[in-house]
């Protein structure tokens, strides 16, 4: 699950890195109206989100073929959150924790992840000059998706279409991931080369 996350987050980071960042002044036929017409544009609105504001966004992510460190220019630290989102040029840290959790677990899960990792938010914002973001996902291990996933991407800025296909992909991944684990409960040996899902992308 952490694998989608990533690939989606860096699919787009990819993209805002391209762009320019811009200040989100209207188009200058706005200003105008033409005479004998009381015609009122509408501006079309963009989602907009916190990767928006900068371009040198970089990523780590808990994963293993990543060397993890926790970026050592915002704050030191032995805590390792599963992705960490960073922009020197806007002195901004984003941290997201991801938690497969049973359905009557989920409430719990955040909690606790808040518990573990607020200190760390208020550490960076006393001590440094960064500022610094923290959201969590859960997921349910019978493919429940919380809304925590849609409030953390779109607070993010990333479409909703790719949100929408993040949320069935996760579900399906933990739903056959349970499945497998249940299939193999009275199995001595655990197969780490076994094929588990595949993710049409």
């Amino acid at each position: 699950m952490l694998f989608e996350i990533h690939r989606v987050l860096s699919n787009s980071l990819q993209q805002l890195n391209q762009v320019r960042v811009q200040k989100n002044l209207p188009h200058i036929s706005l200003s105008f109206v033409p005479a004998g017409h009381a015609v009122h544009h509408k501006q079309k609105k963009l989602q907009k989100g916190l990767l928006h504001k900068a371009n040198d966004w970089k990523i780590i992510v808990d994963l293993e073929e990543f060397n993890y460190i926790f970026p050592p220019e915002i704050i030191p630290t032995s805590l390792r959150p599963d992705v960490v989102v960073w922009s020197n040029q806007l002195k901004r840290a984003i941290i997201i924790e991801l938690t497969c959790a049973a359905e009557e677990g989920i409430e719990a899960a955040h909690i606790r992840k808040e518990s573990k990792y607020l200190p760390l938010i208020a550490e960076i914002t006393t001590n440094s000059n960064w500022k610094a973001n923290l959201f969590t996902i859960e997921i349910g291990v019978r493919g429940f998706i919380g809304v925590s996933l849609n409030k953390t991407l779109r607070a993010l800025g990333i479409p909703q279409k790719a949100i929408s296909q993040l949320g069935k992909n996760l579900a399906t991944i933990a739903a056959r991931c349970s499945y497998a684990i249940y299939l193999a409960a009275k199995s001595f040996v655990w197969d780490k080369n076994r094929a588990l899902i595949k993710i049409d992308v």
